[in-house]
């Protein structure tokens, strides 16, 4: 059945009306002369539908003449007459051609270059370096060597450890890779101190070198001298120098507020919205879609997907945009108390560092009638308070000189 199907669609036929008094007759005629006509309805005593091969339908005629019927044609179907409408516009299907020919043309070409991974180093010199080796828009992908582009690239920029450059359809990504500059060396064999790096009481002190000038349970003020580099010997009052190491661990305490104003609102979607679809090409947009947005409050959501795939051929983007109806809610006191503190612990973690461990915590709130929420954060912390500061030592003399140092700047 489909094979019969599939040729009347590529052989063509039509869909007739017979009208008459001989209709039987009509049709014994048409079987005996090999006229084969299928899905043959009647409605009534005088009429009848059919489908009929378009070579057999002169001979039909012919027969229907012979016994006083009157044929007419109700439809026309299969691919020669399709093929017959697109002559009469033949300008539809080569603008097609044409066009399809017109994006395969562009697609030959890069029309965006988007760099990804850059953070310290220069991007709009990675831009033009890109550039004076061919990757750039308007540039011919044919026969661009993104391997040896990449090579070029890497040594006329030292801050790029790395570079891959993918074409993907009209667009050009380029992932980089920087390279990882080395900490400042310290000379271990040049004197330092270790001074407190802020307030607090000592927790435990493990000395791996250097003469330790306080005990466990001590208070000491940011600054202080916790362990001396200056090491005199007890019998021959000889002085040394050396570079002290220590691990102090103390109690420090930090603090942080944050407020929120009374008048805060929450968002509560109704369930109404209204959508808009267009297209996007290049900060271009053509509406397919446009519905008119009455809403007082709404909030937008957008979706976008590549027209012709990702990156494939002319970056032109469908777009959904919807429109959510919502009210204005107030929120409860509660609520606010609960965003100040989220907020205060976010300020808190910030001006901690990231080896300290929190061993208590506490809240405060202060609510300023009709205006706002105040949340202030304590939080009570173990953490190493040691820090270095070089010691000069000019003819004899000693001094105590210039900022301190984190001890990691050492240690890599």
């Amino acid at each position: 059945m489909l094979i019969t199907d599939i040729r009347n669609f590529f052989s063509g036929y039509l869909i007739v009306k017979i009208e008459g008094l001989s209709l039987e007759r009509l049709i014994n005629t048409a079987i005996s002369q090999k006229i084969r006509l299928w899905e043959i309805n009647r409605p009534n005593y005088q009429e009848l539908t059919a489908h009929i091969n378009i070579h057999s339908y002169r001979k039909l005629c012919d027969i229907a003449i012979e016994h006083n019927c009157r044929i007419k044609i109700l439809a026309k179907r299969g691919l020669p007459f399709k093929t017959n409408r697109l002559k009469r516009r033949i300008m539809i299907p080569v603008g097609f051609l044409f066009f399809l020919l017109f994006l395969y043309g562009l697609s030959s070409f890069i029309w965006m270059v988007d760099i990804e991974g850059v953070v310290n180093a220069d991007h709009q010199a990675i831009l033009d370096a890109l550039s004076e080796n061919g990757i750039k828009p308007g540039a011919l992908k044919m026969n661009l060597d993104t391997r040896n582009i990449g090579n070029r690239i890497l040594n006329e920029i030292p801050d790029l450890i790395w570079i891959g450059i993918e074409l993907r359809g009209s667009k050009a990504i380029v992932n980089v890779q920087e390279t990882t500059k080395p900490p400042e060396m310290i000379d271990p064999l040049t004197p330092f101190n270790i001074v407190a790096k802020r307030d607090g009481i000592i927790e435990k002190i493990v000395v791996l070198d250097g003469e330790s000038m306080v005990s466990v349970g001590d208070t000491v003020r940011k600054g202080q001298l916790l362990v001396s580099g200056i090491i005199q010997d007890a019998i021959t009052g000889t002085i040394r120098y050396t570079h002290a190491r220590a691990n102090v661990l103390a109690r420090t305490w930090y603090s942080a507020k944050a407020s929120v104003p009374f008048n805060r609102f929450k968002h509560i979607r109704t369930g109404k919205k209204v959508a808009h679809n267009y297209l996007e090409y290049r900060g271009f947009i053509i509406n397919l879609r446009k519905n008119a947005v009455d809403f007082e409050f709404y909030e937008i959501s957008e979706d976008s997907a590549t027209f012709f795939g990702e990156n494939r051929f002319l970056p032109i983007n469908i777009v959904t945009k919807e429109f959510y109806e919502i009210v204005r809610v107030p929120i409860l006191a509660e609520d606010l108390k609960s965003q100040a503190k989220e907020q205060a612990w976010d300020n808190l973690l910030e001006i901690m560092p990231n080896n300290a461990k929190i061993i208590d915590k506490q809240v405060k709130y202060d609510m300023i009638e009709d205006k706002e929420i105040i949340a202030t954060v304590y939080a009570e912390v173990l953490e190493d308070i040691a820090q270095l500061r070089k010691i000069e030592i000019n003819r004899g003399e000693v001094f105590i000189v210039g900022q301190p140092i984190e001890r990691k700047d050492i240690y890599h």
